[in-house]
């Protein structure tokens, strides 16, 4: 997807998809993203989601899916992104504005209704990860993401997640997959 990405930008189409345009150059905490603006963050997560998905087997809607994840979650950095006067950066609030983002960037590049339906529930609660998985709020991500049975599944999110947590360059990593899986599987033991 990275390669993609950059074709994207080095071939001026990206005037013609502008949440792709918009992140580029958009600063990030380098204490979080050592990895550099936001557009270097989306490419080296789409490209992880992609190799991870393919390592696993995804069927090619589910793989389509955490890839489109990967590229959209991010989106809202483009709107939320603030520097204060000491230089700090911050980004709140980003997974709400991507939302809408979202939404126009796969309505306009014709991305089929289910995925138009998924993917802004992925940027929607992509930051669900920052939190310890404790057996609630795995509980309520599962339900967020289901969105009245519109949604997704916390396998596909979980993707997402890791491929956010993974893109970051020399701070990147893994694992946050599986301490969710495991935590859904313990609710779902439990539910049942």
């Amino acid at each position: 997807p990275s390669k993609a990405l950059n074709a994207i930008h080095q071939m001026d189409w990206e005037k013609n998809f502008p949440e792709l345009a918009a992140i580029r150059g958009v600063p990030q905490s380098p204490y979080w993203h050592p990895e550099g603006p936001v557009e270097v963050h989306t490419a080296q997560a789409a490209d992880i989601a992609a190799a991870k998905a393919k390592e696993d087997g995804l069927n090619k809607q589910d793989r389509a899916l955490v890839v489109m994840g990967a590229i959209n979650h991010d989106f809202g950095k483009s709107v939320s992104t603030v520097i204060d006067d000491e230089g700090k950066i911050s980004s709140a609030n980003h997974q709400h504005t991507g939302v809408l983002l979202s939404q126009k960037f796969l309505k306009r590049i014709g991305a089929s209704k289910d995925m138009q339906n998924k993917v802004p529930i992925l940027v929607k609660t992509h930051m669900h990860h920052t939190a310890a998985p404790s057996d609630r709020a795995v509980r309520r991500l599962i339900d967020a993401l289901d969105d009245n049975g519109k949604g997704t599944t916390i396998e596909i999110w979980a993707r997402v997640a890791e491929a956010d947590k993974a893109g970051r360059g020399s701070a990147g990593t893994f694992g946050i997959r599986q301490e969710f899986l495991t935590v859904a599987d313990k609710v779902r033991a439990k539910a049942n």
